[in-house]
């Protein structure tokens, strides 16, 4: 075999860590007893100092943050410590994947620290495990059954004030303070005896304590034609030493790798020419803390094993093809942290990187493609950071997140998938300055309580919708680039939620937002421009509060119908290509301080029993009326600023009902109010001045109630009454109109009802 040339390196510390254990458990069991074990941890962390005179942590959410950080770096990276795992042993512990695997990784740790007494468990509900005879497979029962453990049986549940409890307490106690002296008494035998630790070191030691590394190199070649060479790449791993380098020249090796210690693995030439395949298998699954993998071909070719499995560890995989056929091409999970760079991750029957149980990592400037499911997958507590990717063509979506999946993306292209990015189920990603285009449905969709931040993102040329909402889905938007998707901007429906802030959405085929279906967002200082249909579109039982945002250039700027009921407030409505607002079809809401202006038919239209409330608005210089009621309008028009239309400042027509309180209808293009073809009306307390034709003109059975209004200085009469107008006039100011206060027809109707007004 060859070897290759030892190279001596540096002598180092590793850094030594307080004493703490890991309390490892079912959380049923722990609900089911009301917090019991909760207290025994508590109770015992505070025995455990008690005898040692020095804090004893014991960390017990394996979800938390703590608990993730203080695995990583006391097991994974086997940082110098005392360290104890205290599993709770039930059937539901048996039953846990998540307790299993700690149990393992823990098994691990103590063959490569060389110490078995360091796990420590408590049996605390009869299990047949412990009961029966186990056989040589039962590997991690037996494991409990080779320790000392602890019987706790019979204090399920009882009070921890007992006598006997706190005997027990204190004997566990002890164990674990008799332990940590015991392993620091052999810390202190280590540093003693290297006063010369340049060239005097007991290796045995540097092995089991990982106080001190000595850190050597060797280069190892592996060729399959070359006798001197190692002809698989496992028998060079075998040989190797903490360290060393692994050059794999090209051939095609059938074999599972398996990296139990930091290396440097290398593939020497063309990586395709360089092929680590396995069936059954994964191709190359990492359990040490470090090292990295260059420049090799991994295929998986059959069996429901990742490619590249990485249970924990910061391993780096960088310019590698990673294919499977069956399983995922990358499983990333438990606490994980690789860093992967520069691959091409592809052709897996699922999905391409599967990231899940409190795993992270970096995956930076890989192309991830052609997978059946989606490109990537994030859940349960996973945190990765995707950057500078190129994710594409998946047969589903780009990147799924749910089952609370966590994340950074920043600066990915994602495009030509069946949808871009989906978040779903508590899934929270961080989503930013990326590119999100061509997928064939949604850029992204976010259901089922999903949440997310996406910020400073392209999001264009989606098949669907560029960002859908549904089923509380809540996630917060700002400052996107939301354009041309082939059908809507925005989509929020069937009780999605949302926070939309200062977001470009524009050139989109179909509404640039829709909302329906007690979708309930809120849009804030968006940009809402150039779209083929409306800017907002708000129907069937939708909601929303929209304030502060410009809309403009589209068809209509908003529209509301079908039991809808919305609030707008302050915003920019203007230079849409028909109605400003319109709001028809039982449409309600409230349109609040907003500014409606410069649109192509009236600024607001109000029919087929839609009922808004318009109030503190201004609305002008549109080119027909200022507001439009009929076809059986209603609404409430309220302390509004209407003026400089081209038509009617306010005109109703065809049995529109509203009422009309405390405005000022002012310098119109023609009549003040236009009230004709059997439209109705309540006009009380409002200022109408200035107009160009008439102050109000009522015509063909028009019918409205007329009180108490100022009707001044229009330049026809105050009021017109003709061809068959009627209504009440009632109370009003009718001076100092340019031709007098009234032309009502000679022969007047008897349902004309005139009464107290001020003529002169």
């Amino acid at each position: 075999m060859f070897n290759g040339e030892v190279v001596q390196g540096d002598w180092a510390m590793s850094t030594i860590m307080q004493p703490a254990a890991f309390f490892s458990y079912s959380h049923h069991d722990d609900n089911h007893d009301h917090g019991y074990l909760t207290k025994l941890r508590d109770r015992l962390s505070g025995e455990v100092r008690s005898h040692h005179a020095k804090e004893f942590p014991i960390f017990q959410d394996r979800n938390s943050i703590e608990w993730g950080q203080n695995w990583i770096e006391r097991i994974t990276e086997s940082l110098r410590g005392v360290t104890f795992l205290i599993p709770i042993i039930t059937p539901n512990y048996f039953a846990s994947e998540a307790c299993l695997d700690e149990l393992r990784q823990f098994a691990e740790y103590g063959k490569n620290v060389n110490r078995n007494d360091l796990i420590l468990p408590i049996y605390y509900i009869r299990c047949e495990q412990m009961e029966t005879n186990t056989t040589p497979d039962d590997e991690l029962v037996n494991l409990i059954k080779d320790h000392q453990y602890k019987d706790w049986r019979d204090l399920r549940g009882k009070s921890l004030k007992l006598v006997k409890f706190n005997e027990r307490l204190e004997e566990l106690a002890l164990d674990i303070t008799n332990a940590i002296d015991r392993l620091q008494k052999s810390d202190e035998t280590i540093l003693d005896s290297s006063s010369d630790i340049s060239g005097q070191l007991d290796e045995r030691f540097a092995k089991d304590e990982k106080l001190i590394e000595k850190k050597y190199t060797q280069t190892l070649i592996v060729d399959k034609n070359q006798n001197k060479c190692f002809k698989n790449i496992n028998d060079a791993i075998k040989a190797s030493n903490m360290g060393d380098k692994i050059v794999i020249r090209p051939g095609i090796y059938d074999e599972s790798i398996i990296i139990n210690k930091n290396l440097e693995i290398v593939g020497e030439g063309d990586s395709n020419n360089i092929v680590v395949r396995a069936a059954e298998r994964s191709v190359l699954a990492s359990v040490a803390s470090h090292g990295c993998v260059k420049n090799i071909s991994l295929k998986q070719v059959s069996g429901n094993w990742f490619c590249v499995d990485i249970p924990f560890g910061s391993i780096v995989i960088e310019n590698c093809e990673i294919t499977s056929q069956e399983s995922p091409c990358v499983g990333i999970h438990h606490g994980a942290n690789p860093l992967l760079k520069h691959n091409s991750i592809h052709g897996s029957a699922q999905c391409g990187v599967f990231i899940f149980d409190n795993a992270r990592g970096i995956l930076e400037d890989n192309d991830i493609f052609d997978n059946s499911f989606s490109g990537i997958e994030i859940k349960n507590f996973a945190n990765p950071i995707l950057r500078l990717n190129r994710i594409r063509d998946g047969k589903q979506g780009g990147i799924l997140v749910h089952k609370d999946g966590l994340g950074i993306f920043e600066n990915n292209e994602i495009f030509k998938n069946i949808a871009g990015i989906e978040i779903r189920d508590g899934g929270n990603p961080n989503i930013r300055y990326n590119k999100i285009y061509n997928n064939k449905e949604s850029g992204i969709i976010v259901t089922n309580y999903g949440l997310g931040i996406l910020e400073h993102n392209d999001i264009s040329d989606n098949g669907h919708d560029g960002v859908g909402i549904r089923s509380n889905g809540n996630p917060i938007l700002r400052h996107n680039s939301i354009r041309d998707g082939k059908q809507g901007g925005i989509f929020v429906l069937d009780g999605g939620f949302g926070v939309l802030e200062n977001n470009d959405i524009f050139g989109n085929e179909s509404d640039a937002v829709a909302i329906k279906s007690q979708g309930n967002p809120k849009l804030r200082h968006n940009r809402i421009y150039r779209g083929k249909s409306d800017g907002i579109y708000i129907w069937d039982n939708g909601l929303g509060v929209i304030e502060d945002n410009d809309i403009f250039g589209n068809v209509h700027g908003i529209e509301v119908e079908k039991n809808s009921n919305p609030i707008l407030q302050r915003n920019m409505i203007h230079d849409n290509k028909q109605f400003g607002v319109r709001i028809q079809d039982s449409g309600r809401g409230i349109l609040e301080a907003n500014e409606i202006f410069n649109n192509s038919l009236s600024g607001v239209q109000i029919r087929t029993s839609g009922n808004p409330n318009l109030k503190y608005n201004k609305i002008y210089k549109n080119r027909e009326n200022g507001v439009f009621v009929h076809e059986s309008g209603l609404g409430i028009i309220e302390n509004n600023d209407i003026f400089g239309n081209f038509y009617s400042g306010i005109e109703i027509a065809t049995h529109g009902n509203p009422n009309i309180f405390r405005n000022n209808i002012r310098n119109g293009e023609q009549n003040g109010v236009l009230i004709w073809d059997n439209g109705k009306g309540v006009l009380r307390d409002n200022n109408i001045i200035w107009n160009k034709f008439a102050g109000i003109e009522i015509q063909s059975t028009g019918n409205p109630v007329v009180s108490q209004n100022k009707i001044n200085a229009n330049y026809s009469e105050a009021i017109r009454v003709f061809d068959g107008g009627i209504g009440s006039i009632v109370d009003n100011d009718l001076r100092g109109n340019r031709r007098g206060a009234w032309s009502i027809p000679t022969k007047t109707t008897p349902n004309l009802k005139i009464a107290r007004n001020i003529d002169i």
